[in-house]
C-alpha cells in the first residue's frame, strides 16, 4: 500500500516533549516544504558533533509564505552517538543525532515524516546555483576527509537508516526500537519542495517517521541516523570526517497508518491510537517461538530477522516436482502472524501483514542461495505449491491454504510478493473476555429458600476492566452480588491479575427439587464477555 505524502504545510522548531495523540483537523492549503541541512562533524573522533539549520536563502521565486522559522540555525542536538562495528570482515560506522521538534503550524499533524533530498545541477553551470548541489544524486554534500579535502566520491557509502545501538554482546549493531523508524517505498508525488535556483530537487522514497500524531504546539524528538560502509578501523582518516545531509518534511494527514517496510529482513509500521505501552513482537518459525522486535509505547512496530542458524534443505524427507534452478536449496520460513505480548507472556493481540487479499498471508522466507522454484513439494502428509524467485537471504512471500484433497492432504501455496507491492499491518486485539473458574467444586446442594456460598475467580483476558454484571439461566436460582468491578490492568502482567471473590447462590422457596445445570453469564455493557457453569442440587 503506497502512502501519498501530502505537502508539509507547516513549520517546525527544534523543541520537545511527548507524542500526545489528538484529533486530526482537516489539512490546510499546501505551501512548499522547506529544506533542512544536518551537519555531522568530527566523525571518528572522541567529540562527534552535529547541528541543524533551515536553508532559508536562495530559494528563488518559490518562497515559503507565512512560514515562521522552523529550525534555529546551528541548533545543537539533544544527543549524538557514533560507533564502528565489524561483522563478517566488513566495518560500518554509525552516526546519529537527536533533535527537538515542535509543531508551530497551528494544526495537528498526522504521520510526520522527514525524507532525504538530493539537489542536482540542472545545467552544469555552478555559477547560477543558489545552493551547492549534493554529491552524485545522493542527499549528502560537503563530504570531507580529516584534512578538509573533498571526499564526495564516498557519498555513495552513506545510507540513511533507523537509529542503531550496539547489541547485547557489543559485537554488532541492531535497530534501536526507541529511535524513529525509517520507512522505504513511500510515495512522494504529493510533495512540493522549493528548488534552489539552478538546481532540481529529488526526494527519496524513504524517511524517518517523527510522529504519528503531533498536536499544534506539541513537541517531540526526532533521530536522524546514517550508516557509512567501507570503513577501515586501522585508518579512519581514509573515510569521511564530516558531511551534511539534506532533508524535507511531509505528512499523510488522512492516513490511519503507514505501511510496512519493503525490506524483507525487517518489518516496520505504525499501530494507530496505540495505548498498550511497550511490548514484544513474537513470531513462530521452524525453530519455535522467537522474539523478533517490539511495539513501542507510541505504537511503532520494529522487527528484524537475523539469518537463521538451521535452514532446512528443500528435499529433506520430501519430493519436489517442477522447475528449480538450484538442486537442493535450504529454506527457512517465519510463519505469517505475530503475537504482541508483555514480558510475562500475556498476549495482547496479534499482528499480521496483508496485501489486501486476506486469504493470502504475508510471511518471510529465507533461502541460502538465489533460486527459482515453480512446482510442488510433497512431504509429511502435506504439500506446498511454490511459485517464487528467491534471492539469497530473506524474501517476502504470501502463504495460504489452497485446498484439502479427498485424501485429507492439505495443499498450501507459497508465492513471491510482486515487485513493488506493499503490505499493510493489521492488529487484532485479544477479545475482551472474562474466564470464570470455581476452584473448590462444581457441585453444590441446598434446599429451596436457602443459599450456598461459592468461591469464584474472575480472570481478565485481553484488556478488559471496569464494571461487569452476573446472571444465571435457571429461573428461581439467583446469584449475588449481581455486579462487580474489574480493576484496571497492571503493567506487570495480565496473567497474574484476577479477582477472587465469594458468590452466593440462592434458591427461591418455590424451586422444585432437582439437579440443575446453572450457567453464570458475565456481561459488560450488555454484551456477554464470559460464562461458566456448575451443578446445583435443590433437595426436598
Amino acid at each position: 500500500m503506497n502512502r501519498q505524502l501530502s505537502v508539509l504545510a507547516l513549520t517546525v522548531l527544534l523543541g520537545a516533549c511527548g507524542r500526545t495523540p489528538e484529533a486530526v483537523t482537516p489539512p490546510v492549503a499546501a505551501t512548499p516544504s522547506a529544506l533542512y541541512e544536518l551537519h555531522f562533524q568530527n566523525l571518528g573522533s572522541a567529540q562527534t558533533t552535529a547541528s541543524a539549520q533551515r536553508l532559508g536563502g536562495g530559494l528563488g521565486a518559490q518562497r515559503l509564505e507565512n512560514a515562521p522559522e522552523p529550525l534555529a540555525l546551528g541548533t545543537i542536538p539533544l544527543s549524538t552517538l557514533e560507533f564502528v562495528t565489524t561483522e563478517n570482515g566488513k566495518s560500518v560506522r554509525h552516526a546519529q543525532a537527536t533533535f527537538k521538534l515542535t509543531n508551530t503550524s497551528g494544526r495537528t499533524l498526522k504521520n510526520l515524516v522527514f525524507l532525504p533530498v538530493a539537489l542536482n545541477d540542472t545545467d552544469g553551470d555552478p555559477s547560477n546555483n543558489a545552493q551547492a548541489p549534493t554529491a552524485g544524486g545522493t542527499p549528502f554534500r560537503t563530504v570531507r576527509y580529516f584534512d578538509g579535502s573533498d571526499a564526495s566520491a564516498l557519498a555513495g557509502t552513506l545510507t540513511p537508516v533507523q537509529g542503531q545501538r550496539l547489541n547485547a554482546e557489543k559485537t554488532g549493531a541492531q535497530a534501536d526500537p526507541e529511535a524513529d523508524a525509517y520507512f522505504r517505498g513511500l510515495s512522494t508525488a504529493g510533495l512540493n519542495v522549493a528548488a534552489p535556483a539552478g538546481l532540481s530537487v529529488q526526494v527519496t522514497d524513504g524517511g524517518w517517521l517523527a510522529a504519528t500524531t503531533l498536536a499544534a504546539g506539541a513537541s517531540t524528538n526526532v533521530t536522524f541516523a546514517v550508516d557509512m560502509g567501507g570503513v577501515d578501523p586501522a585508518n579512519l582518516k581514509a573515510t569521511p570526517y564530516s558531511f551534511s545531509l539534506l532533508v524535507t518534511g511531509g505528512e499523510d494527514a488522512t492516513a490511519t497508518d503507514i505501511s510496512s517496510s519493503v525490506d524483507p529482513a525487517s518489518i516496520q509500521g505504525v499501530l494507530p491510537d496505540w495505548t498498550s505501552g511497550a511490548l514484544s513482537l513474537v513470531g513462530q518459525s521452524e525453530e519455535g517461538p522467537t522474539t523478533y522486535g517490539t511495539v513501542s509505547a507510541s505504537g511503532l512496530v520494529s522487527a528484524s530477522f537475523p539469518a537463521p542458524s538451521t535452514p532446512t534443505p528443500l528435499l529433506n524427507g520430501c519430493t519436489f516436482s517442477g522447475e528449480r534452478t538450484a538442486e537442493n536449496p535450504s529454506l527457512f520460513l517465519v510463519y505469517p502472524g505475530f503475537r504482541i505480548q508483555n514480558g510475562a507472556g500475556d498476549v495482547y493481540g496479534s499482528l499480521s501483514e496483508s496485501t489486501g487479499d486476506l486469504r493470502q498471508r504475508v510471511g518471510r522466507l529465507y533461502s541460502d542461495t538465489d533460486v527459482r522454484l515453480k512446482g510442488t513439494q510433497a512431504c509429511f502428509g502435506a504439500s506446498t505449491e511454490y511459485d517464487v524467485d528467491l534471492r539469497r537471504g530473506w524474501n517476502v512471500v504470501t502463504f495460504g491454504l489452497l485446498r484439502v484433497t479427498d485424501d485429507d492432504i492439505a495443499v498450501f501455496s507459497t508465492r513471491s510478493l510482486p515487485q513493488g507491492m506493499r503490505t499493510s499491518l493489521r492488529y487484532s486485539p485479544v477479545p475482551e473476555r472474562v474466564s470464570l473458574n470455581f476452584p473448590d467444586a462444581f457441585f453444590y446442594e441446598l434446599r429451596a429458600g436457602q443459599s450456598v456460598q461459592v468461591d469464584a475467580v474472575f480472570q481478565q483476558n485481553g484488556q478488559i476492566s471496569g464494571d461487569v454484571t452476573l446472571e444465571t439461566d435457571v429461573p428461581g436460582i439467583g446469584v449475588t452480588p449481581a455486579s462487580l468491578s474489574l480493576p484496571a490492568l497492571k503493567a506487570a502482567g495480565l496473567g497474574a491479575q484476577a479477582v477472587q471473590t465469594r458468590l452466593t447462590l440462592a434458591a427461591a422457596a418455590d424451586v422444585k427439587p432437582a439437579t440443575y445445570r446453572v450457567t453464570l453469564t458475565v456481561r459488560k455493557n450488555g454484551e456477554q464477555v464470559g460464562a461458566a457453569f456448575l451443578y446445583v442440587t435443590v433437595n426436598p
